[in-house]
């Protein structure tokens, strides 16, 4: 399996935000998971022929 270098930096990015969250209420790590799952799963979508 092959790692994007875009794949890496959103990652990278993503548990930035997460420690971040957590550190403010661990209730919106659950919501900004999901969020960039979401985010992630549409732009996967989108790069597919």
């Amino acid at each position: 399996m092959k790692i994007d270098t875009g794949d890496f930096l959103i990652f990278c990015g993503a548990a930035l935000l997460l420690g971040g969250l957590y550190l403010v209420d661990p209730r919106l790590v659950l919501v900004a998971a999901g969020l960039l799952l979401l985010i992630v799963g549409v732009a996967r979508l989108r790069r597919m022929p």
